[in-house]
């Protein structure tokens, strides 16, 4: 498969940049459609967050992932997933929350899905730390190996089950003014969509990423350092703008329940996949991200359980993280 970058700074920036928007797009055309196909069957909204939409503002992360991983590119793949989550976190909820003021929550969000969350980062953690320990930080015989990405895809796969067979009560059903004709005209402009945005998916991340390995290769720095700040950054731009629309709205379950969502999503199904393409190698200085994702992680059911509600100041705490988390990875540019 050629590569598409170039010799030429200006212009893999513009590609760079072309990758970020195409990835973008593709994925909010993906989760508009998957929203359509949820409504003509009418799923309850706040299933849709926590699956269709999380795994939807998950898929720029998955693509490019996918696609580093095929290309043995293991600190992009790591960088990426850990960056991912504690940029959702700690800056695009904390964000929202400083911007809408705060966010009130469903309860089963705090003892289910936020519990669960918290499970997955202290097994990653626990991963990263055994990695750590080993003399050439080899993840794969602890962690990254295709018995734990079975493990994670079944996990990913238990967790979405369970969400449909025992959706919220306290969720309402889409009313009916909202729901779509069940007609195969709808539907199968409905998939359409769905492979669209799969391949605008793709394809952008096949963008970013080859740019991302020439930059990085030119700076002379790690591809884990661009994976976990500026890839992060930008794959996490998804999970954002629904985030904040929701706070907006006053759709505060939707909202913090993509988050977290995103967040379990983009280790089972991330880690999940690309374990079973290559054994995944680790920096052992990588547990320190994977400890500051945890840290995002309790401070998070921590607010949740004390007030019922995430107020502005500790969406300041949840920036804060996320700025000791940036100037740790940008130590390596010194």
């Amino acid at each position: 498969m050629p590569e598409f970058y170039s010799p030429y700074w200006l212009l893999n920036i513009a590609l760079f940049g072309l990758g970020f928007y195409v990835l973008i797009k593709g994925s909010d055309v993906f989760i508009e459609a998957a929203a359509s196909v949820a409504r003509i069957w009418r799923v309850p909204e706040l299933i849709i967050g926590l699956t269709l939409v999380s795994i939807g503002t998950s898929l720029p992360e998955w693509a490019s992932s996918f696609y580093a991983a095929c290309n043995n590119n293991h600190g992009f793949v790591i960088g990426n997933v850990v960056g991912s989550c504690t940029t959702n976190i700690a800056l695009m909820l904390g964000v929202a929350v400083v911007v809408g003021g705060g966010l009130s929550f469903p309860q089963k969000l705090l003892n289910r899905d936020a519990f669960f969350m918290n499970v997955v980062f202290f097994l990653t953690l626990l991963g990263f730390a055994a990695a750590a320990c080993c003399a050439d930080g080899d993840f794969a015989l602890w962690f990254g190996n295709e018995v734990f990405g079975i493990c994670f895809l079944v996990l990913a796969i238990i967790y979405s089950y369970y969400l449909f067979k025992h959706p919220d009560e306290l969720q309402e059903e889409i009313p009916e003014k909202h729901a779509d004709p069940r007609s195969i005209a709808s539907l199968c402009r409905a998939l359409a969509l769905l492979t669209l945005g799969f391949l605008m998916i793709v394809g952008g991340s096949k963008l970013l990423v080859d740019n991302v390995v020439w930059m990085a290769k030119a700076l002379g720095v790690s591809e884990l350092f661009i994976s976990a700040t500026i890839v992060a950054f930008g794959t996490s731009l998804p999970e954002f703008a629904v985030t904040l629309g929701g706070v907006l709205k006053g759709r505060n379950d939707i909202a913090i329940g993509n988050i977290i969502g995103s967040c379990i999503f983009n280790i089972l199904l991330i880690f999940g996949t690309c374990a079973l393409i290559t054994p995944l190698k680790l920096d052992p200085l990588e547990w320190v991200n994977a400890s500051l994702m945890m840290l995002s992680g309790i401070v998070l059911m921590l607010t949740m359980w004390t007030h019922h509600k995430i107020v502005r100041w500790e969406g300041c705490i949840l920036i804060a993280i996320y700025l000791v988390f940036l100037a740790w990875n940008i130590r390596v540019l010194f």
